[in-house]
């Protein structure tokens, strides 16, 4: 420390050592600053306040960020919580130490209502969408607004029992469902567990009380199988003169174990619970290490991965593969560069990334780049539901990769089809789909696709979207371009089915249809993102708005939450129906067959036969082979 520097402590010293002079001065004038404007306040435990932008600044700094980031740590709540301007930080530091600092301070300062309401009820949810929209975009100036409140998120989190009760499970589940997401898309692996363990036990008590209990004898003394193989593998590697940079080991988080029990539904399935991680000095290095330990240890059949021949969306490199220990024990072995390695622990914005001064071909500015386009596109998302979708699709969702025929890599959302990806690679191959290709093999059009699958498109000139694609495509992608389609082309159909739907509902209640007019007139009082009575009957013939929020504005003063629905009358079959006994069959809502009725059937999705009246006039201009005498 420079003889000129003041008394900073030597846990401060020591932390920010690995910075130059210059500027590790200007990081050390933030600490004071802070350590002044804080002086005298205190944190819900009693501790004095400054500890915890300390704790921040020197988590960032031992995790390599870079010393803009760390001097905004020390300084990410002196606008909030001190009489300190945004305009007196602008002048005592570097413009982009208070850009960072102001977009924190924005981001703390966005308020939810009935917090304890938003991840128990959806439709809450959905009004909170607005503020999380403000959260995310505060970060597309500079993504280190969102790595910095990121670490303050961290370090609240392991304080989170200071919290009055009554606000501990929502922040709990605010950090799981909303901040840890936003740590796994930016890359940053090892901040995403820290938060989901450490929120687990107060988000879901129960849960995670079944859980500890489930896994109580799972795997007994995973500590010292970790130590007993870890020198295992190092002699092995070092036997065969490849360079070791680091060997770890590790169990698996405990929300992220929960999770994959819930998906597979059985703990004896994952073979991840106990990892060694091994870090190498170069790519081929990685692929020799490989070869190494499956001459060590028996390797599991199907369970190798390469994710450096194909990285994940979120730019993760490294190779997995599982292995059998000599007493049976099962371990996950990820094997990576060092440059890997911290881009997969602490995201893309480690002291590799110089934010603005980095080649245009970086990896790990592409990274962030892509974060940051991907929230643009979001902006012009106007409806909430959409824009939730989206944002759960586009930057939290797990993500399949699968090839075109030409071997172009195509990333999805985990249970997307072929429609899907007709999609996303452009919206008139969609348009034009009749039918798919996996690996060579023909296949419905709802098949889920896999990672690593070759997908080829059939394509009609004369083909046509069908409103049956809207019922199991999963990219919001798809859903636009196949309502947009349809409403263009069907929209006298699409009214109709929705004035059909709309009447069934309002029938339950007894309510009779407004005219078009006096509809009009209502929905244009509204907050309905539809401004018509027709485009309101659009968007429930395409499944885009529950019938109910129409009938809530439509009849505004009417009490449908005291209201009982008026049982539909129940239909007797009539007693010569022989041919229907042991075929699934329903009779048609629409045109209501009575037994005395000349009626006929219509074999419709899923092989269900319905009854409608011969008269009706759904049955009109359907296909023969379809219709079935009765």
């Amino acid at each position: 420390m420079s003889p000129k520097q003041p008394l900073i402590g030597r846990k401060i010293e020591e932390g920010l050592k690995r910075f130059p002079l210059e500027e590790r001065e200007q990081i050390i004038k933030a600490y004071l600053l802070a350590k002044e404007r804080h002086f005298g306040q205190k944190r819900r435990s009693g501790t004095a306040y400054i500890a915890h932008p300390v704790r921040v600044a020197l988590e960032l700094a031992r995790d390599n960020y870079d010393y803009r980031t760390v001097a905004a740590g020390f300084l990410h709540d002196v606008l909030e919580d001190t009489k300190t301007e945004s305009s007196e930080i602008t002048k005592l530091f570097d413009p982009e130490i208070a850009r960072i600092v102001d977009g924190v301070t924005k981001v703390s300062t966005i308020k939810l209502k009935n917090k304890a309401k938003i991840f128990s009820d959806h439709r809450h949810f959905l009004d909170q969408v607005d503020n999380y929209r403000k959260i995310l975009f505060a970060t597309t100036s500079d993504p280190r607004v969102m790595i910095l409140k990121l670490y303050d998120r961290l370090d609240n989190v392991r304080t989170i029992r200071w919290l009055p009760q009554r606000k501990i499970v929502f922040y709990a589940r605010e950090t799981i469902e909303i901040f840890a997401p936003i740590a796994e898309r930016l890359g940053m692996g090892l901040v995403k567990t820290k938060l989901e363990d450490l929120s687990f036990r107060y988000a879901y008590p129960q849960d995670y009380a079944k859980f500890k209990k489930s896994i109580a004898g799972l795997y007994k003394n995973p500590e010292e199988n970790v130590a007993r193989m870890l020198p295992e593998v190092k002699k092995a590697l070092r036997r065969a003169k490849i360079k070791v940079i680091s060997l770890s080991g590790r169990a698996k988080g405990e929300y992220s174990l929960y999770k994959k029990i819930e998906r597979k539904g059985s703990v004896n399935t994952i073979y991840d619970i106990m990892a060694l991680r091994v870090i190498v000095a170069s790519i081929s290095d990685c692929y020799r290490a490989l070869g190494v330990i499956h001459s060590l240890y028996e390797p599991i059949p199907g369970e190798i991965d390469d994710y450096i021949a194909k990285p994940k969306k979120n730019g993760y490199r490294s190779i997995h593969t599982t292995i059998k220990d000599q007493k049976h024990n099962i371990f996950e072995i990820q094997i990576r560069t060092e440059e890997m390695h911290e881009q997969a622990e602490y995201g893309a914005n480690t002291a590799h990334w110089n934010y603005k001064e980095i080649s245009h071909g970086s990896a790990l500015k592409g990274h962030a780049e892509d974060w940051t386009k991907e929230l643009e596109k979001l902006k012009n998302i106007k409806n909430k539901k959409e824009f939730l979708s989206e944002l759960t699709e586009q930057l939290f969702a797990e993500q399949i990769f699968a090839f075109t025929p030409k071997g172009d890599i195509i990333n999805l959302p985990v249970g997307s089809t072929p429609i899907d990806f007709a999609y996303r690679i452009h919206s008139s191959l969609g348009n034009r789909c009749t039918g798919a290709r996996i690996n060579g093999r023909i296949v419905p059009l709802n098949t889920p696709i896999n990672t690593s699958e070759v997908v080829e498109i059939i394509a009609g000139k004369a083909a046509n979207p069908s409103s049956d694609w809207l019922r199991f495509i999963k990219t919001s992608q798809a859903r636009q371009h196949i309502r947009a389609f349809l409403r263009q082309n069907q929209e006298e159909e699409l009214i109709a089915a929705g004035k059909m739907k709309l009447a069934e509902s309002a029938e339950k209640f007894s309510l009779e249809l407004l005219s078009p007019t006096e509809a009009d007139r209502q929905i244009e009082k509204s907050r309905l993102p539809y401004n018509s009575y027709s485009r309101s009957l659009v968007a429930i013939g395409e499944g885009a708005m529950r019938t109910m929020s129409l009938l809530r504005v439509l009849y505004p003063k009417f009490n449908f939450s005291n209201a009982r629905e008026a049982k539909p009358a129940q239909i007797e079959e009539a007693e010569n129906l022989d041919l229907l006994k042991n075929i699934r069959h329903e009779f048609a809502k629409c045109c209501k067959p009575k037994p005395s009725d000349k009626i006929i059937g219509y074999l419709g999705r899923e092989h269900i036969i319905k009854v409608h009246k011969i008269s009706c006039k759904r049955i009109k201009g359907a296909e023969q082979r379809r219709l079935i005498e009765l």
